[in-house]
């Protein structure tokens, strides 16, 4: 592989616009547990470093030679899956346009305390997602894996982009938190399929006050609703 990018330090995979991958740094190997062997000349999706919608959606909106943007990734490891900052831009060697990820590997958890906030967030029988200003999906919790509607696969993504369908009150409910800095609680909404939900927003401040984040709770009340309503209709007739 020419240019710097072969002897790098750097957590770094090297592909093509197509999507086919062609270096893999030893220190992203040792970061994803994966070997070049099992990777070089593959896909993304085909070594479980992506699925086939995300990568379709990521290689219709790859950045131009020179530039590049920053996400945040769910990968595997050695010791389960774990995020990732990824920095993705376009290069061009030797002729040859070349996309370049760049992974900031996590910080290790040095004490037990490190990993409380964590395991409260996973234990949470709710199910809660958080938000960045962008509407970008930054954090969800096991409760919310388990309902199968948002996923590890959609950290990074921005809500609509994720989520074509979702509902306009939705996405205006927590830019809301972001202009105002104030929760909405116990707002109903309905989804696409049907489902009818308790959403609560609460806005996530930085030292200075200013609002970074927005975590969204959702609470499951369909069945509530549905007897509700099938006893309001029992009553009329």
């Amino acid at each position: 592989m020419p240019g710097d990018y072969s002897e790098t330090r750097q957590a770094v995979i090297i592909g093509r616009p197509d999507g086919t991958i062609v270096h893999m740094s030893d220190a992203f190997a040792r970061a994803t547990g994966l070997t070049p062997d099992a990777v070089v000349g593959r896909a993304p999706d085909a070594v479980g470093l992506s699925d086939g919608a995300r990568l379709r959606w990521l290689l219709g909106r790859l950045p131009a030679v020179g530039h590049g943007y920053r996400f945040t990734r769910v990968l595997p490891t050695p010791d389960g899956p774990r995020a990732f900052e990824v920095d993705l831009h376009a290069v061009d060697v030797a002729g040859e346009p070349l996309v370049v990820a760049t992974l900031r590997e996590p910080e290790p958890e040095t004490t037990s305390d490190a990993r409380i906030p964590s395991a409260i967030v996973d234990a949470a029988p709710l199910g809660l997602v958080v938000y960045d200003e962008r509407l970008r999906i930054v954090r969800v919790n096991r409760a919310v894996e388990r309902a199968g509607r948002i996923g590890p696969m959609h950290i990074g993504m921005r809500l609509t982009a994720a989520f074509p369908d979702v509902s306009a009150v939705v996405v205006d409910a927590i830019e809301r938190v972001f202009r105002t800095g104030e929760p909405a609680v116990n707002r109903q909404i309905e989804s696409s399929a049907g489902e009818t939900f308790l959403m609560t927003l609460f806005p996530i401040r930085d030292a200075n006050g200013r609002v970074v984040l927005a975590g969204c709770i959702y609470t499951d009340v369909s069945d509530r609703v549905a007897a509700e309503r099938a006893l309001a209709a029992s009553e009329q007739n």
